[in-house]
């Protein structure tokens, strides 16, 4: 699968923002105005906040929406 990362948080837990390599999303402010799918608790979920007000994008301007696990890998690829 063609992807790449366009924001990541590492501090004792590593996650990334994944996007398929054909999206217009090339930097985190991209994403303002866009979906992101996250499950809800996880990790990447908690450090949502600190992550938004680190790469200056409003966090208002960005759909959230919560996905199973298992779920993620195929959302993407359906884009």
């Amino acid at each position: 699968m063609n992807i790449k990362t366009v924001g990541s948080i590492y501090r004792r837990d590593p996650a990334a923002l994944m996007v398929l390599t054909d999206s217009a999303i090339k930097t985190p402010k991209d994403l303002e105005g866009k979906t992101v799918a996250m499950t809800a608790g996880s990790g990447q979920f908690l450090q949502w906040p600190a992550f938004v007000k680190g790469a200056g994008i409003d966090a208002s301007n960005i759909q959230m929406v919560n996905i199973d696990p298992a779920g993620i890998g195929p959302a993407l690829i359906q884009r």
